[in-house]
């Protein structure tokens, strides 16, 4: 079982979440739709990217700083959040979706999505065959009814 520090040390904050500052590894319910979408577009800005490579830097010689104990602390809360990344990545697509993704080799594969599980989702191909993709390597195709309306 992940412990996770009560009071985080300051190396922690990733981002300051707008107004909220919750941790890096806050939890999906921490972090509404609409408060992700507003950081995203902060760190697009210009200022925004100057600023988070700023803060990158400083947790890099933070974490030269810290101890054992913070320090596997610290690596616990990214695994922590890698794994809620890659969860929320799957959760975004639901069942009949229609998706591509590189497959082996570099080729381009496309289907329908059969099943979304816990971190990977169970994709049909026009072929026929079955593939358990990550989430984050699938994009969604827009129908071309969308796109004509």
């Amino acid at each position: 079982m992940v412990q996770i520090p009560t009071r985080p040390p300051k190396i922690c904050i990733l981002t300051d979440c707008l107004a909220k500052k919750l941790p890096f590894y806050a939890t999906s319910s921490q972090v509404d739709p609409i408060t992700n979408r507003a950081i995203m577009n902060y760190t697009l800005t210009k200022k925004g990217v100057e600023n988070m490579y700023m803060k990158l830097n400083k947790m890099i010689q933070d974490i030269y700083t810290l101890n054992s104990d913070e320090l596997n602390s610290v690596i616990d809360a990214v695994k922590l959040r890698r794994n809620q990344l890659h969860s929320f990545d799957a959760h975004s697509f639901k069942i009949g979706d229609r998706v591509s993704f590189q497959g082996r080799h570099g080729s381009t594969e496309t289907g329908t999505v059969e099943k979304v599980k816990i971190k990977y989702v169970l994709v049909r191909t026009n072929l026929g065959t079955r593939w358990n993709v990550p989430g984050s390597h699938l994009t969604k195709i827009q129908s071309k009814e969308a796109v004509n309306a």
